[in-house]
């Protein structure tokens, strides 16, 4: 019944298990077609019923129907989600267009009150730099309101106890089971507790379901860099054929489970256990996400030597922001900011009148982004060094700018030292690479050796747009040995398809030429 293949069955009568549905138990029913509701994303939403009070021969072509009743209606709850997705992208992006960037700059004129040295005012200076902190903090909520959306099983309790509810419930189901709390246990981005409890409850519904398992134990380790969720249970084992990618057969689960370890710069690996039984074991960098507060990056002091001044330019199509950026860098010294500008395109053109040493570069503007303008300073021949600036750490945007170029990032929220030194930084040819962005050129660089070097011209041809027909061709071989290196990519990739399979190997890097 919680099978991801349609199921047919003429007389459920002699099967005890489908008594515990009311509508078989209440209403007597009898035959009964089965199949599930599988979201674009993979997620099995639940299954569609059609049931009979009659003992009955169904076909092929009832099964066929209600299979295409089932697509519909996952098509419908695919809009729904899409339209709440999108619904709070919009309440995100007004959230940072608005009260972010306001609270961003009032935390950078703030700071620049405080340290400027013609305020002979102590406690003024004190007073300036408590209400600064007291920005940041809410800047810090801010942040967290745009990120942190935690499911309702959360609400309230810790990880811990979350998933200690799930493995409680998975006694009542019959299971001895167990969980083991280990290391001591620190608040985590609330992307990385989500990801964990949701492998955990796919974890368990796998032991519930499929396992045939009498024990199980749960074990929650924190450790000093990472956090490692482990299930393993006695029953029957999994097999090779059940950990490749999702197929009508296999499902989604494994795949699903992977893809948010992925997500969040960890690992996940599913392999039968010695003596009977199947081991999960996830495990995700406590850096590998990193949500607001951020650290400031660690960076060399500044010498007390004077040098020469260094040409800034200042990138932000929030005005706010960039008066507030100036006013922090106006009283160093050894910084000169030769100009700012409001968007991308103005931007690209006064770094090529005034060739600054440094950019400070916001990463979501208009007409064109900060991406694209290092896409575009990439084709120069002496570029500035660019450090991205954005009002919330986003994985995905950082790692793409560090690619492109960018020697660094920092939060809108820095301080006027942190900014200072990380021009100095930046400027003397060092660069800011936080663990985040350290942790996803890892990763980029270890899925480029996973793949072989023929996977790797298979999926060139992919992203070509190439059938697997002309793939072969392309290459001299079979079009089933294509399929096979498809098979082999997505798995490696955590792919579900060509599509997807290409779009994960832009993201990390892995179509960029040898």
């Amino acid at each position: 019944m919680g099978s991801v293949e349609p199921l047919l069955i003429n007389d459920v009568g002699p099967l005890t298990e489908f008594h515990e549905i009311p509508a078989v138990s209440v209403f007597q029913m009898r035959s009964y077609i089965g199949v599930p509701i599988i979201l674009s994303s993979g997620r099995v939403y639940g299954t569609l019923c059609a049931l009979d009070r009659k003992v009955t021969s169904n076909t092929q072509r009832d099964l066929d129907y209600l299979l295409l009743l089932a697509r519909l209606l996952a098509s419908q709850l695919d809009r729904r989600e899409l339209g709440i997705a999108e619904e709070r992208n919009r309440i995100a992006r007004e959230i940072h267009d608005t009260l972010a960037q306001t609270l961003a700059a009032l935390v950078l004129d703030l700071g620049a009150y405080a340290d400027d040295p013609r305020l002979d005012a102590p406690d003024l200076v004190l007073e300036a730099r408590s209400l600064s902190e007291r920005a940041r903090e809410a800047l810090h909520e801010v942040r967290r309101s745009i990120w942190n959306l935690q499911p309702g099983q959360l609400a309230g309790r810790t990880l811990a106890e979350a998933i200690g509810a799930e493995v409680r419930a998975l006694g009542r189901d019959g299971v001895s089971a167990t969980l083991e709390v280990r290391g001591e246990a620190r608040d985590l981005p609330a992307n990385v507790e989500t990801a964990l409890l949701r492998i955990a409850q796919e974890a368990l519904a796998n032991v519930r379901k499929h396992a045939h398992a009498l024990s199980a134990i749960v074990t929650l380790e924190f450790g000093e860099q990472d956090i490692t969720l482990r299930v393993e249970d006695d029953g029957r084992g999994i097999t090779t054929a059940n950990i490749g990618p999702p197929t009508q057969q296999r499902g989604f689960g494994i795949h699903s489970m992977r893809e948010r370890a992925r997500t969040t710069g960890g690992e996940l690996s599913v392999f039968p256990r010695p003596g009977g039984g199947t081991s999960l074991i996830c495990r995700v960098p406590r850096a590998g996400a990193v949500l607001p507060p951020t650290p400031a990056p660690t960076l060399p002091p500044r010498t007390a030597a004077r040098r020469p001044q260094t040409s800034i330019g200042i990138i932000d199509d929030h005005a706010l922001v960039r008066e507030g950026l100036r006013r922090l860098l106006e009283s160093a010294p050894d910084i000169r900011v030769v100009f700012d500008a409001g968007d991308g395109v103005s931007g690209l053109s006064l770094i090529r009148q005034y060739r600054p040493e440094v950019i400070l570069l916001d990463i979501q503007m208009p007409h064109l982004g900060g991406l694209q303008v290092l896409e575009q300073l990439g084709k120069d021949d002496t570029p500035p060094r660019a450090i991205v600036l954005t009002t919330y750490a986003q994985d995905e945007m950082v790692y793409q700018a560090m690619r492109l170029g960018a020697r660094g990032y920092l939060l809108k929220d820095t301080t006027g030292a942190e900014l200072r030194n990380a021009i100095s930084a930046v400027a003397g040819g060092g660069a800011l690479l936080t663990p985040l962005a350290a942790s996803r050129l890892a990763e980029s660089l270890h899925n480029r050796e996973a793949l072989t070097a023929r996977e790797r011209e298979v999926l060139a041809l992919l992203a070509e747009g190439l059938r697997n027909k002309e793939i072969a061709a392309r290459l001299g071989a079979s079009e089933k040995t294509v399929q096979f290196h498809n098979a082999n990519i997505f798995g490696k990739l955590g792919a579900q398809n060509r599509t997807e399979a290409v779009r994960i190997a832009r993201e990390r890097g892995l179509l960029l030429p040898e």
